[in-house]
């Protein structure tokens, strides 16, 4: 095992960067999952049914609505600042979005994708051995999520300047 360096790619001149917003998830599908939950709660809650149907009914509802409430609590809102040369990650909340974590973009080298199978996660990579940061972490499925990820990874890349490395060249 050689103890060569890697040269990494530099970042892009500062003219070419611009403000970017990204949102990996499919929000108008996660709002119509959740309207179609809210549609079967009032259909079960104000149907006629026995005490034990409607025990099951509850039950599956409050199951049901745990997980979408976990899915809309994981979403995450990536920023890019051109003029203040940082990453803003947002988190939703019932009142709208909150800035969860701000990253100046000159501790780090790249970003590159993480995550196995369909688990995909975006990664700030950190420069000389620094410490890299998760920026989301998603489930893509297969198909049109999966390419529109790429496409927003790029898209991200562009906008800050950082290269996007694969998984095992950004360690």
């Amino acid at each position: 095992m050689s103890n060569e360096i890697k040269k990494l790619p530099h970042r892009a001149e500062p003219s070419s960067r611009h403000d970017a917003e990204l949102v990996f998830r499919q929000l108008g599908l996660l709002a119509a999952a959740s309207l179609v939950w809210l549609l079967m709660a009032c259909s079960c809650l104000t149907g006629s049914a026995n005490s034990a149907l409607r025990l099951q009914q509850i039950s599956g509802l409050l199951l049901s609505g745990f997980f979408l409430s976990r899915f809309w609590q994981r979403m995450r809102k990536i920023r890019y600042r051109a003029a203040e040369d940082c990453l803003l990650v947002y988190a939703v909340l019932l009142r709208g979005w909150r800035l969860a974590a701000r990253y100046p973009l000159d501790g780090f080298a790249g970003l590159y994708r993480g995550g196995k199978g369909s688990i995909a996660e975006v990664w700030l990579a950190g420069k000389n051995g620094g410490q890299d940061v998760l920026l989301d972490r998603i489930f893509l499925g297969t198909g049109a999520l999966q390419k529109r990820f790429a496409a927003s990874l790029a898209d991200l890349s562009r906008a800050t300047g950082l290269p996007v490395f694969e998984s095992g060249e950004a360690t």
